[in-house]
């Protein structure tokens, strides 16, 4: 029994953890602004991040210091309906890799905001050109100042389409007005062999019989 827990300890440390995938200015702290204050494409819009703008320059995208509830610091990104922004990441897409998007949103009333991520194209003015649409998630919120938590996921295979291309992030939304977003954390985990989640499963079931029989 010992020699299989430990077998099962050096198995389950060769699962390689959670890596994180840097995203430039991802939780939109940059520029720092005062309560109350807002950037718009005209001012430099998101850094970090490209996009597309009005030609007047008005309150399209930007950066916002607001009390908006459950906000990771004190600014968050928003983007009125009609544009986006989208950001090509210092990461390739890997074979049999779990990638996990963890994010917060919130909106005025009837406002819908799209995340997608992909896989190879061009990245410029707030969209991807001739890229691979590896995954989207459009949510909608009760029109309140409350960003609420959500999650995009999805996992490669083997082989496919997008695979040793770079990965990239794009924001927009649908409505009327606009959507506010903070805090976007993105992992890659790579899937478990199934020989070693076999061993892992054989290790509890035996644990299990034991506690039965004590």
């Amino acid at each position: 029994m010992r020699h299989l827990l430990l077998a099962c300890f050096v198995a389950g440390a060769g699962l390689a953890s959670a890596a994180p995938i840097n995203i430039v200015n991802h939780s939109f702290e940059d520029p720092a602004l005062g309560s109350g204050s807002f950037t718009y494409s005209a001012q430099g819009g998101v850094p970090g991040w490209t996009f597309n703008s009005r030609p007047s320059g008005s309150q399209d995208i930007g950066v916002w210091y607001t009390g908006a509830v459950n906000k990771v610091g004190n600014q968050i990104g928003f983007v009125y309906t009609g544009y986006s922004i989208a950001q090509a990441l210092s990461h390739v897409v890997l074979p049999e890799t779990t990638y996990t998007l963890d994010y917060r949103a919130g909106y005025t009333a009837g406002q819908s905001l799209i995340v997608e991520l992909f896989a190879g194209g061009t990245v410029a003015s707030g969209t991807v050109t001739g890229g691979t649409l590896l995954a989207t998630k459009t949510t909608t919120g009760p029109g309140n100042t409350v960003l609420d938590a959500y999650q995009l996921t999805f996992t490669t295979g083997a082989s496919g389409a997008g695979l040793g291309e770079t990965l990239s992030i794009r924001v927009s939304t649908t409505g009327s007005t606009y959507a506010g977003f903070d805090h976007f954390l993105l992992d890659a985990s790579p899937v478990p062999e199934p020989a070693t989640l076999g061993l892992l499963g054989l290790a509890a079931a035996t644990v299990a019989r034991r506690k039965r029989k004590a």
